[in-house]
């Protein structure tokens, strides 16, 4: 993966993880 990718992915993963947390999903566990 490049550095960009990389980047999205992180991007990504974190609004999936916000948008759960402002409609009270259960989190996701990303360990």
């Amino acid at each position: 993966l490049s550095i960009d990718e990389i980047n999205h992915v992180d991007y990504v993963i974190f609004h999936v993880f916000a948008k759960c947390k402002i409609f009270d999903k259960p989190p996701i566990n990303f360990e």
